[in-house]
């Protein structure tokens, strides 16, 4: 492990005892470290998983008496960086423990169809359905449209007009960075 102050080793040690698990003996209890949006850690910290998870090595080699955890890491293969600048995500320092490395592919436009139907059910909004799958396949992601539709909900008044509500909804979606 890199040079780390003894305030950090004893945090190290107080995460290695959560962590520790023995998923290998007669009466396993595995342990799971998974980390969400995990393209945004930085290197200090997956050299510290790193180190972690290789304390677990005697268990993965055939020590059933000895303690190890597994790990997960989801997230995107880009993210944005300071200033905006788009990047790829890097996990270096765990490479040469992956076991599984899978890319799952994005929603199929169905699902988006779907998603779009349930957010604007009625009939005289087939419109702004439209409008909403158009910006989730623009923007390759389900979010934007669940947060789209949030925000019209929110700024929508009673009777308002067709190419008003049309209107409020190409704002909200041009805001999220759509054309």
């Amino acid at each position: 492990m890199a040079q780390l102050s003894p305030s950090t080793l004893d945090k190290a040690d107080t995460l290695w005892r959560m962590l520790s698990g023995f998923a290998f003996g007669s009466f396993p209890r595995p342990t799971l470290l998974i980390a969400d949006e995990a393209q945004g850690l930085k290197g200090p910290i997956l050299e510290l998983i790193r180190a972690l998870y290789d304390r677990g090595d005697l268990a993965r080699a055939g020590d059933d008496s000895r303690p190890a955890f597994g790990g997960v890491l989801v997230g995107n293969s880009t993210f944005l960086g300071k200033g905006g600048n788009q990047r790829l995500a890097s996990f270096q320092p765990l490479l040469s423990r992956i076991t599984h490395n899978i890319t799952l592919p994005g929603p199929a436009k169905t699902e988006y169809a779907a998603l779009a139907a349930g957010l604007f059910p009625a009939p005289d909004d087939q419109a702004l359905c439209d409008m909403l799958q158009a910006a989730g396949v623009e923007r390759g992601n389900l979010r934007t449209m669940t947060i789209a539709a949030r925000q019209f909900r929110a700024r929508t008044v009673e009777g308002m007009a067709p190419d008003a509500r049309a209107a409020l909804l190409r704002s909200i979606l041009r805001s999220k960075g759509g054309a």
